[in-house]
């Protein structure tokens, strides 16, 4: 139930022609409906899935199936247009206070009560991982109020209450080495992939899926992990962010030892915001690019930079109209099922906020519309003609496909694999 399309991947579609119009309302920027065609994303497995769910779900459900697959059909416009970007802050502030209050009412009612508690979980990793990596994320591009002093505050603010990346951190591993060195040697990311993961090109998709695996269930790589976010918030930062973030965790111990309680507090707090948000994480990190695709011979900088790129789409076509009697019955039950308890979960916990175009993201990096960025960036794309790798399916498909990318690769020889000690490994994570 999954497929995708490379970049490029559709070859036959002739010249591209020019609209007379465009179809779309214009912005003030708009310098004539000359917007081209984009045959390559018409014929994509993605648009041809949500022009399907357009054509044969009722108009009140396509924007969250926009938002669920993160493409919108052919001419949708965002439900609030040009949203604020503190609208943008306070949502996922919200669903992550409601997440806890909700968490914490489970755990004081206790019984039936409890079996919400998961509910509430994934509401925390959503707010906290969209709060990073949507929000804290561009504040450090400059995106998030277009004032730098701004955009910062809101990022330190963010990080030291979740105890994550300090922007100062954040800011230097991603737009001074990720963005500008994308899956090399000393690309943080790349590096938390391959050398603490452990999953290396050249091994096959099963060996790989070990590797996945047992770091999801390693208490080593989840130590790692947070050691980093303390190390980032406490060590390597100004004398006021890291006086800031101390009074924070003895706020937070005081209100535990004297209101709360230890047992509490884990299944609260440690639990969902710890555990949980690097299990969220690692999700992210390994299907978020092709990390070890080699460079092709005459192949430029740009074209390997694009070919490491890729969009993420959670969804199913749907069953086939010529389903009748129990079939039809069999294959709808299916869809929905996938769609509640698979898609919609790793959309709620791991592709959170735009991860779903993140490859779009780094194709237009300061894109100005970054809180509507499922809408804007395929207008970027239909305009330029350009796109990432497109992929639509379930989760474990992709982490497959991205796996299938390392096993093509050469194995590394041992000089080129590094093996990082313990303080080398918090220095990477450094709270992601």
């Amino acid at each position: 139930m999954q497929t995708s399309v490379k970049k490029g991947g559709v070859d036959d579609v002739g010249p591209v022609p020019v609209r007379k119009d465009c179809g779309t309302k214009r912005s003030p920027r708009c310098k004539g409906c000359k917007r081209k065609r984009n045959p390559r994303l018409e014929a994509s497995p993605v648009g041809v899935v949500r022009e399907e769910w357009k054509d044969r779900f009722p108009a009140w459900m396509q924007f969250f199936l926009t938002w669920l697959i993160g493409c919108p059909f052919k001419g949708q416009r965002p439900l609030i247009a040009n949203k604020p970007w503190w609208l943008a802050v306070a949502i996922p502030v919200a669903i992550l206070a409601l997440g806890l209050a909700t968490a914490f009412a489970c755990v004081m009612i206790g019984g039936e009560a409890m079996v919400l508690l998961p509910i509430a979980w994934l509401m925390e990793v959503h707010g906290a991982r969209t709060l990073q990596v949507h929000i804290c994320h561009q504040g450090v591009h400059g995106n998030l109020t277009g004032i730098s002093w701004l955009d910062q505050l809101i990022v330190e603010v963010v990080s030291t209450l979740l105890l994550i990346q300090s922007e100062e951190d954040y800011r230097n591993d991603h737009c001074g080495t990720h963005h500008p060195a994308l899956a090399s040697s000393e690309d943080p990311d790349r590096q938390f992939t391959v050398e603490i993961m452990g999953l290396q090109p050249g091994r096959s998709v099963a060996q790989n899926l070990v590797a996945f695996f047992g770091s999801m269930l390693s208490p080593k790589i989840h130590a790692i992990f947070a050691i980093g976010r303390v190390r980032s918030n406490l060590t390597t930062n100004s004398r006021i962010r890291r006086l800031a973030a101390l009074a924070w965790i003895a706020f937070v111990a005081v209100i535990v030892a004297m209101f709360i309680g230890p047992i509490e507090f884990i299944l609260t707090v440690f639990i969902p915001l710890v555990i949980l948000y690097s299990l969220s994480a690692m999700c992210q990190f390994v299907t978020e690019h092709f990390w070890v695709t080699t460079r092709l011979p005459g192949q430029s900088a740009k074209e390997h930079n694009n070919a490491l790129l890729i969009n993420r789409h959670l969804g199913d076509p749907l069953p086939s109209t010529d389903c009748t009697g129990v079939d039809w019955l069999w294959q709808w039950s299916l869809w929905w099922m996938r769609l509640w308890f698979y898609h919609l979960p790793f959309r709620v916990g791991v592709l959170v906020g735009d991860l779903p175009v993140h490859g779009s993201h780094h194709m237009w990096p300061k894109e100005s519309r970054w809180t509507e960025a499922l809408y804007s960036f395929r207008e970027r794309s239909e305009a330029s003609g350009k796109t990432p790798t497109e992929f639509v399916g379930g989760y474990f498909a992709l982490l497959h496909q991205v796996l299938e990318s390392f096993a093509t690769e050469k194995r590394q020889t041992a000089s080129a694999t590094r093996n990082l000690d313990l303080s080398e490994a918090i220095k990477v994570a450094n709270g992601m």
